[in-house]
């Protein structure tokens, strides 16, 4: 070999080991800043293989979780999907199972359709539309694509740590978790695929090791809390409701109640729009719930808060439990997510929901089982419970959590729409109604009997207002003998028949 040829080899050996170089020093950059990008695949009816294609991408640091949606678990293909950097959807066939793609849209990251035929095509673009027109690719273009795609978190992943876990290790009655620990951890406390919540006891990163308690911020918990007001417009003891008459508002009055010592806990309100209820707390008997008087600011008090240890690195979690599953997403919670609040979400649905039933909820964070109360979605401060409702506003008691206002309602194994939600205090409102019926009809006044008994009663519900048909409002003047009937005066004219009514309420708690 002459000397010349000797020179160019070198040279083209060294150019080749100067790009081997800085290919390295890229994905070590990139490997730096954004740690593994998480790509999950579900396909929607068969399996469409396509790994190979993924092998061949540029970023070498892909890690993939692949779910046949027939065959896999519903809530830990969800989890992994939300959690990832791009959710790839193949479709190979016509058939789609709409619940999977209902969990899939709501918490979504940046997504693509992969197909394989011109036949597939055409599912893959109803599947496009479906899920807010996303990019159709075909299969032997994917790797192409994905070399210049742009990644993107879903938006309960843009603030909040988080990890797909990789490797699972046992130790006695404890686990360790290994994985890329996205944006670091501001906190011991974990939830697991949204139901199994932990504790952290040490961390290690690197040759670095880290307590549990370590991750901890010092906050003062009372800092954003309302504080609790002593006086009520309404006052809410107890809820000494039987369940026959908040089943039914239109109670029959017996001459022997006492009526003044029945409803003694209930108040008359003028108007449910303009009348404002000041903030108490609830109890649900398994715990005190809670209300924040700046929830915005706290929100982002808490996206500011800087991680204890590097953002998006391997790191090996020992936790306090033992955990199984191929599966496994954690969520790392802020420390006033282990409070509860009162949670209104938004629904619409074809099934009904019915006050008082149970319902499962996932929030994007958690999902856990709460007894809802449904109301309509009206513009006042004071609402009455309803029967049953397939579309307005439902209720429940929930961790508190942040960086999440949507959440997916299932009742039995049936999906709710449920929507936008908000961490306020809805003030819900029993109501009795006390009936009589217009005897005497004259110019100026009318004379009501069978709404009360005696003199007394008469007297104390006094300064109430009564209402008749027609938003027909009406006073008591003064009582006519000691058998409980009165004279009372309205603003329009009364007519024989109709039905006079004396509306009481009583707040009650969730």
């Amino acid at each position: 070999m002459s000397k010349k040829k000797v020179s160019q080899h070198k040279a083209k050996s060294e150019n080749k080991k100067i790009l081997q170089n800085l290919k390295a020093k890229e994905e070590k950059k990139l490997y730096n800043t954004v740690g593994q990008r998480i790509v999950t695949v579900v396909h929607l009816s068969k399996r469409l293989n396509i790994l190979d294609e993924l092998k061949k991408v540029t970023a070498s640091n892909l890690f993939v979780k692949e779910f046949l949606a027939s065959e896999c678990d519903l809530l830990e293909m969800s989890y992994s999907a939300r959690t990832s950097d791009l959710l790839i959807l193949t479709t190979f066939g016509s058939e789609m199972d709409s619940d999977y793609i209902s969990m899939l849209k709501k918490y979504m990251p940046s997504a693509i359709v992969v197909h394989d035929s011109n036949e597939d095509k055409i599912y893959a673009k109803t599947i496009s539309k479906i899920f807010g027109d996303i990019k159709i690719v075909r299969k032997v273009m994917l790797t192409n694509i994905l070399n210049k795609f742009s990644f993107k978190n879903s938006g309960i992943c843009k603030v909040r740590p988080y990890m797909v876990v990789q490797n699972i290790e046992k130790t006695g009655d404890k686990t360790i978790l290994c994985g890329f620990m996205k944006k670091g951890l501001i906190s011991d406390k974990l939830v697991i695929n949204g139901k199994i919540e932990v504790t952290i006891e040490q961390v290690v990163v690197g040759e670095e090791t880290f307590s549990g308690e370590e991750l901890n911020f010092n906050l003062d918990e009372n800092e954003f809390l309302k504080e609790k007001e002593a006086k009520e417009e309404i006052s809410c003891e107890e809820n000494d409701i039987s369940e026959e008459e908040y089943q039914d508002d239109e109670v029959i009055i017996n001459p022997i109640y006492d009526l003044v010592e029945r409803y003694k806990d209930y108040k008359g309100i003028k108007d449910l729009k303009s009348t404002k209820f000041s903030y108490q707390s609830q109890n649900t008997g398994d715990c005190e719930l809670v209300q924040f008087a700046r929830f915005k600011h706290l929100e982002n008090k808490l996206a500011n808060r800087k991680s204890k240890i590097p953002e998006n690195s391997y790191v090996k979690i020992l936790i306090n439990k033992n955990v199984e599953g191929d599966n496994l997403v954690l969520f790392n919670l802020y420390e006033y997510e282990v409070l509860y609040t009162q949670m209104n979400y938004l629904f619409e649905s074809s099934d009904f929901l019915e006050t008082g039933e149970t319902v499962t909820i996932d929030n994007g964070i958690r999902i856990f089982d709460a007894k809802c109360i449904v109301s309509q979605n009206i513009s006042q401060n004071g609402f009455m419970p309803e029967k049953t409702l397939n579309n307005g506003v439902v209720s429940f008691a929930s961790p508190v959590t942040f960086f999440s206002t949507n959440c997916i309602l299932f009742k039995g194994d049936a999906l709710i729409n449920g929507s936008t939600g908000e961490s306020l205090q809805r003030v819900f409102l029993d109501r009795v109604q006390l009936k009589g019926t217009p005897i005497k009809i004259f110019k100026h006044h009318v004379v009501i009997r069978g709404m009360f008994y005696t003199l007394d009663q008469v007297k104390y519900f006094k300064n109430l207002v009564l209402e008749a048909p027609n938003g027909n409002r009406g006073t008591i003047k003064k009582s006519l003998g000691t058998k409980g009937l009165f004279k009372a005066e309205f603003e329009k004219p009364i007519r024989h028949g109709q039905t006079v009514t004396l509306n009481l309420y009583k707040r009650i708690n969730l």
